[in-house]
């Protein structure tokens, strides 16, 4: 077993280029250190990434980092500390150098799917509190490539339409609503961000990146999304399920 954390310890935090611009799907970046085992599968750290790892109510993205002798199919992002590896199976020889200038591409099919649905429910939320009447909390989501849910900390009795929410949220959908990402220092977060809905999860920074839909909502996100909100296409909300800590709204986006 690999111990991640005490790889992380010396190593620089690594620069997260997709905070910045979600749309990069390549990057030259450089080889910080990397560990491979005997079946070909490695871990590589660079200098700045656009993977985005596992965490944040968003999958893993996948991809490739190719050096000069090298290649490797990233199948897994994993965050430590800061610190971004990028995890997969070396598909050249397994004597191959690892080091150096290296090219990151990632999936940006999957990924563009993700940041749709991402997007999609941040918008969910605003069409929960609007039915709800009052702000709600998220207790956890997974805005997948596939099919997403999002749990809210509600009564299992609430009066939830899924269909109301579909209307509402699509409604904004076609609006076409700019999505603007800013940063913020901890007072100022902490002073305009007080209703968000995920602010219970959120970890003690410096620093918050801040997701806003204009006239809609504005929330703490590490996460990647659209520009504006007529790119999701339509949210499909298939079902609500009451869960142990709340309801689970489960959607799709399409096309």
């Amino acid at each position: 077993m690999v111990d991640l954390k005490n790889l992380a310890v010396n190593l620089p935090k690594t620069k997260k280029a997709y905070l910045f611009d979600s749309y990069l799907s390549t990057i030259e970046s450089k080889i910080l250190t990397s560990y491979c085992e005997r079946n070909k599968r490695c871990y590589i750290v660079v200098n700045e990434t656009i993977f985005h790892p596992q965490g944040g109510g968003q999958p893993t993205d996948i991809g490739f980092i190719a050096g000069k002798t090298f290649k490797l199919e990233v199948k897994k992002v994993l965050d430590v500390n800061g610190v971004v590896f990028h995890y997969g199976n070396l598909i050249t020889d397994k004597n191959s150098e690892i080091f150096g200038e290296v090219s990151l591409q990632i999936d940006w099919g999957r990924r563009y799917r993700i940041m749709r649905a991402h997007t999609a429910g941040h918008i969910l939320d605003f069409a929960v509190n609007q039915i709800i009447g009052s702000d709600v909390e998220t207790i956890s989501a997974n805005h997948s490539h596939d099919i997403s849910h999002i749990v809210y900390r509600l009564p299992p009795s609430t009066n939830l339409d899924i269909k109301e929410l579909e209307n509402i949220s699509n409604n904004v959908v076609k609006a076409c609503i700019p999505v603007k990402s800013t940063f913020m220092s901890k007072d100022e977060f902490r002073e305009l961000m007080k209703k968000a809905p995920n602010i219970g999860r959120l970890p003690d920074m410096d620093e918050y990146r801040v997701v806003t839909i204009e006239g809609i909502n504005a929330i703490p996100c590490s996460g990647t999304h659209v520009g504006d909100t007529c790119e999701i296409g339509r949210i499909n909300v298939i079902e609500k399920k009451v869960t142990q800590d709340g309801i689970a709204i489960f959607y799709t986006i399409f096309p």
